[in-house]
Parts: C-alpha cells; sequence; structure tokens
C-alpha cells in the first residue's frame, strides 16, 4: 500500500536548500509561484488573522508582477504598514512609503506620507520628514481636504520644531489652528495648542503655556481622546515641577501615566516615567528616581524613541553618579550622549554637557569628557 503524503514532506528542511530550489526557477515561474503562494496563504488563514502575515502577503503580491493582484497589493501594504505602527516597529516606514507609491487617490497618498513622515518623527529621523510632508500637503489641498490639510501643516510645525525653527513653527501652528477650526477637528486643534503650549514654555511664558495645556487637556477630554488626555496631563505635570509644585507634578504624573497606561499608549508613559525621575531626583529621592529612569527606558526602547533615550539616559547617569555608582554612571552617560549626537541637537547637546559638568564638581570626581569641571 502506498505511503501517503504528509504535509512536511513539502517543507524544505534548510533554509540555504530552500534558497538554492528557489534560485533555480526561471523568473516566470518565480513570478507565478509568488501569485501562488499568495492565494494559499490566503485560503488557509482567514481575513482576521492576516494583519500578522500582510507584510509577507504583499511582498507576495508585488513579486508576482500580477496586475490582477494589485489591489490586493495595495491592501495588504497598507495592512503592513498599520500593523507595524501599531507594534512600534520602524519597518512601518518602508510600508507607508510603498502605499504612497501605489496609491492613485490623492488623498490616500497624502496619508501614507504624513504617516510616513509621523514614523520619522517619533524615531528621531526629523529631517527627513520634511520632504513627505511638503508632498503631501501639496496632495491634501489638490483633493480639497482641509482636514488633512491642518493635520500636515501640525506635522509641518511639529517638524521645524524639532529642528528648531521656533518662528517656523509657531506660524505654522497658527495656521494649523485656523483650519482644524474651520474644519471641525478638534483633536489637530488640541495638538496644536499642545505644541504651542511648548514654544512658550520654552520661551519662558510659563502661566500663558499651563493656561493653553489646559484648554487642550478640555478639548482632548470632550473629543474623547484618552491618549492625547494622557500627553497633556504629562505636560501639565512638568510645568507643574517648573513652578515649584513637585509633589503636585507627581500626582498629575501618575494619571498621565494612568491614563496612558489604559490606552497603550507607551510613548507618552516612557516619557512621564522620565520626568517623574526628574522630579524624584530634585526632592532627593534617589533611588526612586533610579527606579524610574530604569522604566522610562525599557519602554522608550519598547517604542525605538530614541531622542527620549537619549536624554533619559543622560539624566539618568547622573542620578547613579549621586548614587555612588560613579563607573555605572559614566557608562550610562556615555551611551546618551552618543545617542544625542545622532538624535538630538545641538541645545540637548549643551544642557547635557552642562549639567554633567556641574553635578560632577558637585560630587567632586572628574567630569566624563575631556573639559575641567565647572560648578
Amino acid at each position: 500500500m502506498e505511503e501517503p503524503i504528509r504535509k512536511l514532506d513539502y517543507l524544505f528542511r534548510h533554509a540555504l536548500l530552500r534558497d538554492a530550489a528557489y534560485d533555480l526557477q526561471l523568473p516566470a515561474d518565480k513570478a507565478r509561484l509568488h501569485g501562488l503562494a499568495l492565494k494559499l496563504i490566503e485560503h488557509i488563514h482567514p481575513d482576521a488573522q492576516r494583519d500578522q502575515l500582510a507584510a509577507e502577503l504583499a511582498e507576495h503580491a508585488q513579486r508576482s508582477g500580477d496586475p490582477s493582484l494589485r489591489e490586493a497589493l495595495l491592501a495588504y501594504t497598507w495592512r503592513a504598514a498599520k500593523f507595524a505602527h501599531a507594534k512600534h516597529d520602524p519597518a512601518a516606514l518602508r510600508w507607508f512609503d510603498q502605499a504612497a507609491a501605489l496609491e492613485t487617490d490623492p488623498a490616500k497618498k497624502a496619508q501614507a506620507l504624513q504617516l510616513a513622515a509621523d514614523q520619522l518623527l517619533t524615531t528621531g529621523s526629523a529631517k527627513q520628514a520634511g520632504s513627505r510632508l511638503a508632498q503631501a500637503l501639496e496632495l491634501a489641498v489638490a483633493a480639497g481636504d482641509v482636514k488633512l490639510q491642518a493635520s500636515v501643516i501640525h506635522k509641518q510645525a511639529v517638524t521645524q520644531f524639532v529642528l528648531g525653527g521656533f518662528t517656523e513653527a509657531e506660524s505654522l501652528l497658527n495656521e494649523a489652528l485656523a483650519l482644524a477650526r474651520a474644519a471641525g477637528e478638534p483633536e489637530t486643534e488640541a495638538m496644536a495648542i499642545t505644541n504651542m503650549a511648548g514654544l512658550q514654555r520654552m520661551r519662558g511664558k510659563r502661566e500663558e503655556a499651563f493656561a493653553l495645556q489646559k484648554q487642550a487637556l478640555e478639548l482632548y477630554r470632550a473629543s474623547g481622546n484618552r491618549r492625547g488626555e494622557s500627553v497633556a496631563l504629562g505636560n501639565i505635570c512638568v510645568y507643574l515641577s517648573d513652578v515649584g509644585q513637585p509633589l503636585e507634578a507627581l500626582a498629575c504624573a501618575e494619571e498621565a501615566f494612568k491614563v496612558a497606561t489604559e490606552t497603550d499608549n507607551r510613548r507618552t508613559a516612557g516619557i512621564v516615567r522620565g520626568n517623574v525621575g526628574m522630579i524624584l531626583n530634585g526632592l532627593g529621592r534617589l533611588a526612586e528616581a533610579e527606579a524610574s529612569y530604569a522604566a522610562a527606558l525599557t519602554l522608550h526602547q519598547s517604542v525605538y524613541n530614541r531622542p527620549y533615550e537619549a536624554y533619559d539616559r543622560c539624566r539618568h547617569a547622573l542620578v547613579l553618579l549621586r548614587l555612588g555608582k560613579e563607573q555605572m554612571a559614566r557608562e550610562e552617560w556615555r551611551r546618551g550622549h552618543e545617542m544625542t549626537l545622532a538624535y538630538g541637537d545641538a541645545s540637548d547637546r549643551e544642557i547635557e554637557l552642562q549639567d554633567m559638568r556641574q553635578t560632577c564638581a558637585e560630587i567632586g570626581v572628574g567630569p566624563f569628557d575631556d573639559s575641567a569641571p565647572t560648578a
């Protein structure tokens, strides 16, 4: 009796064998096999299970070269982008760029470009975001989508803010605010107000910044945007710390962290934990500050938040130094400063250097770089 063929008999037992067999195929046969692979995967996995397979399905659709699979290619590209974005996977950038290249609808193409730019902003690559946003704005204007225009202009403002173009950022924020209000888009309005508050705080106008941030918080709550609510609460925590209310700031931070955790907003949760470390350090609660920074760094790494990881590594190093862990502090500061060179800006680097030198002078140890210790 003939032995039945088992499913596993079709699996290659070594990747090199599989690749060699693939390379022996003619280009037309390879393309046909990719189309067949897509159909088989779709047959085996119901639609609800395909998000985690979307990248593979998009690859098969693209390599098949089959015009009849173009709609599938576009759909799986979007699904791969959104799945990677939700997982904070940097691969999302590639998929959003591909979606933008494939889309024929101007508004959807603009959305893909904006999301690609947003991915760059959140991973510390603001300089690369500008061209995508400029193209996205042209498309949003061509599509007559005022809400999308407001959103894209707001991202342009954020990009300028990150790159140090504060005058340009303020002008763009005012433009985004006007468009958001005209279009009845409270979430974009709230985000623009949040960043306007950041500009005012940077200029030393703390009362104005605090009032703006409370206004943003009300808008987030009114629109039911709890992730935005966690951002606003986290910023209010910083302002309370600025004006000498550390205990109130800690209470606000705990509320912000709670909301961020409930909404799986790990980016904001990490930023809040870092700010809590800063406040606890100021209160002399060094062991708690060290633990808070350690938690912040874990969260930053989980969402690839390189700029904040760099900043908090440097702040963490100074707490370690105050705890008497000089060697650990020097290593942590070196790692943080190297990351700041890659992902930060000149003002960040100067602040870090000043803080490090001052702390070293207070402790009575040599600075972490080659400069002389200064008080």
